[in-house]
């Protein structure tokens, strides 16, 4: 034990000898360790644990090109979209759309900003995924009029409804507009 004691404090000094080299030795380890620990979470998330999706190399994402730009790929329209779904519908198994949305969730609570996707009504099937509780979205709600149905995220769930299943069915308030989860 007292060997120990004799061996970190010679570490101490040699350290408080040379102050500049003692920090580069501390940052090149912490950058080291850094990048290995995000290198191998990168392969731990895309290789040994993969989406747990169904048939996920099936899945495509569809894009655009204009004959001007061939580099700069731009997501379908909403017509081109019904067009797709209209007129080749053994073209696809599924065929989905998916819009960006950012909204505030409003009611007993502060508000708060929320963002998520809006989606037709194919995108869960698409996926191969069902909600946990509830249901997903019909044909009919893809209307104008019939889009106040929510599925709301399992961290959402839990920080925003403290875990409450009756949660199911009620009416939320979003933007100011009433939505049923």
């Amino acid at each position: 034990m007292r060997t120990l004691g004799l061996e970190v404090r010679h570490a101490c000094r040699s350290i408080l000898k040379r102050p500049a080299m003692s920090a580069i030795v501390v940052i090149t380890l912490g950058l080291g360790l850094g990048a290995n620990a995000a290198v191998f979470s990168m392969i731990d998330a895309l290789v040994l644990r993969p989406f747990t999706m169904p048939d996920v190399d099936r899945i495509t994402l569809l894009s655009f090109t204009r004959p001007d730009d061939i580099d700069r790929r731009e997501a379908p329209s909403p017509a081109d979209y019904l067009d797709l779904k209209q007129r080749q519908p053994d073209s696809f198994e599924r065929l989905a759309a998916f819009e960006w949305w950012n909204a505030n969730l409003v009611g007993q609570d502060e508000p708060e900003n929320v963002q998520g996707f809006f989606v037709s009504a194919d995108f869960f099937p698409a996926l191969g995924v069902q909600p946990v509780m509830g249901r997903d979205f019909r044909p009919d709600e893809e209307t104008p009029g019939g889009h106040r149905r929510v599925v709301i995220g399992h961290g959402l769930w839990q920080r925003r409804f403290a875990s409450d299943p009756s949660i199911v069915g009620r009416a939320i308030e979003i933007d100011a507009a009433q939505g049923e989860e």
